[in-house]
């Protein structure tokens, strides 16, 4: 139904360091799948426009969508005029459908907030969500309403060329000013274990040592062809021992845009084993669960050459996926049926 397809536009036009720039390739692929961009905040807002105008061109906006479209839209929405345009479209009897990046009430730790966004995401029947774990999870929550898991968050830039050769060293790449358990790396029991850090927010008691590098933050399109080293971790949380703190808990429930950056650059995954993704990477071959940071020096000593090439082996066809569209654009389908 091209031309009755449309999403609500928030992230047009912004840059980001860091997992963000999900949001703005799902825009992207939204617009390659035929879908039309419906802008109720942003352009406004930058061109100074009053209150009442972007109130009325929002109306203007929600009603002129046809009665029989499909809207979707990523959820958190922040900006009002999004959430008002949304609010029209139901009561208009639009399909809208939820992309769940975010819960936020989980993320924080607000059990009023997350309350609150049930409540709101409790309205709409269809949802684009991270993984099988997060819809047995809103299924207990929200009843029974129609999902469909990305597995994989797409990342749209082209797989690493070259090769990599088994070793200890370790990349971690994220926010780093959010990932407490950085400042346990210097731990007697990861001695042979070097670790290579990328992105914003060095916390100032970061223990660069000799084990331990910062080797700065990139854009992210041009850093899946810079990690350097021959797996990728996906932790988070504040403890080296396991999930610990809201984002430890949370890491339980999503799928961590890191883990596409670490497809697409060829790097096996490391993954807490109480991570959402842990049984998808185990049981695809891509790479290793642990439990426990301080366990890394010997499991990293159990893999064989061989193993390792055949991890990196087995990546091939989810980066293929991931940096053309696929992950979203299959979801799309599923739920539209």
């Amino acid at each position: 139904m091209k031309g009755n397809n449309f999403f609500i536009q928030q992230y047009h036009g912004l840059s980001y360091n860091h997992g963000g720039v999900g949001y703005s390739d799902m825009e992207k692929i939204l617009v390659a799948n035929g879908y039309l961009p419906l802008n109720a905040d942003g352009n406004s807002m930058q061109s100074g426009q009053s209150t009442a105008g972007r109130l009325v061109r929002c109306i203007r906006l929600a009603f002129s969508v046809p009665r029989n479209a499909v809207v979707v839209f990523i959820y958190p929405m922040y900006a009002r005029m999004s959430r008002l345009l949304i609010r029209i479209l139901l009561t208009r009897g639009i399909r809208c459908q939820c992309i769940l990046a975010d819960i936020d009430g989980v993320k924080d730790g607000d059990p009023v907030l997350l309350e609150n966004e049930l409540n709101w995401l409790g309205r709409f029947r269809d949802f684009i969500v991270h993984n099988p774990v997060m819809e047995t999870w809103l299924r207990a929550r929200l009843g029974e309403k129609v999902f469909s898991p990305l597995q994989f968050f797409d990342f749209l830039s082209a797989p690493a060329s070259g090769t990599r050769e088994k070793s200890a060293t370790i990349v971690f790449a994220g926010n780093l000013g959010k990932s407490g358990f950085l400042r346990g790396l210097d731990h007697p029991a990861l001695a042979s274990v070097h670790f290579n850090l990328y992105g914003p927010g060095q916390p100032q008691d970061l223990p660069i040592t000799s084990l331990v590098t910062y080797k700065g933050a990139y854009p992210p399109y041009e850093l899946v062809n810079l990690l350097e080293g021959s797996y990728g971790l996906v932790w988070d949380g504040e403890s080296i021992h396991g999930p610990a703190g809201g984002l430890g808990i949370y890491m339980g429930l999503i799928s961590q845009h890191k883990l596409s950056l670490y497809i697409l650059a060829g790097l096996p995954v490391i993954i807490n084993s109480t991570a959402a993704c842990a049984g998808v990477v185990v049981s695809e071959g891509i790479g290793l669960a642990c439990d426990d940071l301080t366990r890394l020096p010997g499991i990293l000593a159990s893999v064989t050459d061989q193993q390792y090439a055949s991890m990196r082996e087995k990546m091939i066809p989810f980066a293929q996926r991931i940096s053309s569209g696929r992950q979203l654009t299959d979801a799309l389908k599923k739920i539209s049926h």
